[in-house]
């Protein structure tokens, strides 16, 4: 029985360097070997990236899971339109992806677009992130002490942490909000959340947060880049 894996490809743009208003394509894939399928995907970056600016990345998560999720592949576009006209039959994505075949089967796609950016990345990064699945009925409110939290985290010590945000738009979490909090490693990401929970200067320690947002999900994955094209 295959095991169920989510991979994150940011193609055209990458994770961290998508602007607000750029969109997500989701892609959730079926595979009995995690490490092979993400060989796979840091050997096809280039030839899927072709001249386009862009990044591939995947992510793997470490605690907190989706059921029978191990991983994410994602792609990025300037708008939803560009996502929809997508050709997925297009011969270097059917010559790349025929290579996989044999190793996945794709359970389902979703859009997230983008609505406050993270981390800029480079080929060869490596971070790791808690990613929040939230429901508000306060979007701009709760994005609002999402920025007052990262602004926090740079004035105390914590520059190299970051928070991106996307709004999902289909799927089962249709309608909620995507946080990642970003850092280079996971002893910086723990001193972030440290710090979050405790320090005077934190708004989530304050309570602001309370009352505007219900966490449906909350996850920890590590992830690289394998190829960026400016």
């Amino acid at each position: 029985m295959k095991q169920i894996v989510q991979l994150q490809l940011l193609m055209v743009f990458g994770l961290g360097t998508v602007a607000s208003g750029q969109t997500l394509q989701v892609v959730r894939v079926q595979t009995d070997d995690p490490a092979g399928y993400v060989a796979w995907a840091a050997e096809s970056a280039d030839a899927l990236l072709g001249g386009n600016p862009g990044a591939v990345t995947t992510c793997l998560p470490r605690f907190g899971g989706e059921d029978g999720v191990d991983a994410y592949w994602v792609a990025s576009a300037p708008d939803t339109g560009t996502i929809l006209s997508l050709d997925l039959n297009g011969p270097v994505v059917q010559r790349e992806t025929g290579r996989v075949a044999d190793l996945r089967t794709v359970v389902a796609r979703d859009i997230f677009l983008t609505v406050k950016t993270g981390r800029a990345i480079q080929p060869g990064d490596s971070w790791q992130q808690i990613a929040f699945f939230v429901d508000t009925d306060q979007p701009a409110r709760y994005l609002e002490l999402v920025a007052e939290l990262e602004r926090g985290f740079h004035a105390n010590g914590l520059d190299d942490v970051f928070m991106e945000a996307h709004t999902m738009n289909s799927g089962d979490y249709a309608g909620k909000l995507h946080i990642a909090m970003q850092a280079p490693d996971g002893q910086r990401l723990g001193d972030a959340l440290d710090a979050s929970a405790t320090a005077a200067w934190s708004n989530f320690a304050r309570g602001d947060f309370n009352g505007v947002r219900r966490i449906v999900r909350a996850l920890f994955i590590e992830c690289t880049t394998h190829a960026v094209n400016p």
